[in-house]
C-alpha cells in the first residue's frame, strides 16, 4: 500500500491492495493449517489495516518512500527502525513457494524490493484485478434498483452477482 501511496494512487488503490493482500495472507495461512477466522479479526484484518493506513506504521512509510523513487536502503535509513515487512518479506516468499500459494501482491513486492521491477510496472501489473474489484463494487451498488426496474426477483440478481463475483475473485487472486 505504501509503495501505491508513494506513487500516487489513492484510496481505491489502497482499499484493493489491503483486501486482495487480506485474501494472499489467508490462503498461505490456511495452507499451513491456520484458522480462516484469524484473518478476519483483529489479529488478521486489524493489523493489517492499521499497518497499510497508520502514519505510524513503519512499513507503510518504507513503501511511500520507495514508491517516490528511494531505494530500499535509503527508505530504510530514513525511516530509522526496523521495517518488519522487509525483512520477512523473504519468508513470505519462501513459504508461498513451499505451500504452492500464489501471492502475486507479495510477489511484486519481492520483485520490487531485489530490484527486478519497477515499482510503477509492477502495480500497474496488478491494477487489472483492482479494477475489476472497483467495478464489481459499483456494480453492486446499483444492482437493487436495476433488479427492481427489470423484475428480477430480489434472490436472483443476488445469486448472479455472488456467482460472477466469486468467479472474478477467484481468477484474479
Amino acid at each position: 500500500v505504501g509503495i501505491a501511496l508513494g506513487l500516487g494512487y489513492g484510496d481505491n488503490a489502497k482499499a484493493a491492495l489491503i483486501t486482495r493482500g487480506n485474501a494472499e495472507l489467508s490462503r498461505l495461512g490456511i495452507a499451513m493449517g491456520c484458522k480462516a477466522e484469524t484473518f478476519a479479526g483483529l489479529s488478521g484484518m486489524g493489523d493489517l489495516i492499521v499497518t497499510c493506513t497508520s502514519m505510524h506504521s513503519r512499513n507503510l512509510h518504507a513503501g511511500m518512500l520507495i514508491g517516490r523513487g528511494k531505494s530500499v536502503e535509503e527508505a530504510k535509513t530514513e525511516v530509522g527502525q526496523v521495517v518488519e515487512g522487509i525483512n520477512a518479506l523473504p519468508a513470505a516468499c519462501r513459504l508461498a513457494r513451499q505451500y504452492k500459494v500464489e501471492m502475486p501482491i507479495v510477489q511484486a513486492v519481492e520483485a520490487i524490493l531485489d530490484g527486478k521491477l519497477e515499482a510503477r510496472s509492477a502495480l500497474m501489473a496488478l491494477i487489472p484485478f483492482l479494477y475489476i474489484w472497483m467495478i464489481l463494487r459499483d456494480v453492486l451498488a446499483v444492482a437493487p434498483d436495476y433488479a427492481q426496474a427489470v423484475n428480477i426477483p430480489h434472490y436472483g440478481w443476488m445469486a448472479v452477482l455472488f456467482a460472477v463475483l466469486s468467479y472474478l475473485i477467484y481468477i484474479a487472486a
